[in-house]
């Protein structure tokens, strides 16, 4: 599986960065329930999956910092090159300044 993520720090909380990434889409942001993960909101398509999640108890984004958003391949085929650079276009471009991101840095993603 291919995958990467981006932990940053946010002035805003996980409720308000939900509603302004189902504002954005194109993908419908959902919370799920995680006991490891705490706050967890996923994306999940054919051939992606992507995690939203806030640090908390056992739960580090990364790096020390609030949140990350990890991006992963799902199943046994890498989606397309062309969906990848879509994909970090919208990440980078659209969604860390919506959710007024600071100190944006590469991490682990989540498993």
């Amino acid at each position: 599986m291919l995958g990467y993520g981006l932990s940053f720090d946010s002035p805003l909380s996980f409720a308000e960065m939900l509603v302004l990434l189902n504002t954005l889409g194109p993908w419908p942001w959902a919370e799920r329930d995680s006991a490891w993960y705490g706050n967890l909101a996923s994306v999940r398509t054919d051939s992606l999956r992507l995690d939203l999640l806030e640090s908390a108890g056992n739960v580090d984004a990364g790096n020390g910092q609030q949140f990350c958003i990890s991006v992963r391949s799902r199943g046994e085929k890498a989606p397309p090159a062309h969906e990848w650079a879509a994909i970090e276009a919208s990440i980078r471009g659209e969604m860390l300044p919506l959710l007024r991101a600071t100190g944006v840095q590469p991490t682990d993603p989540i498993d």
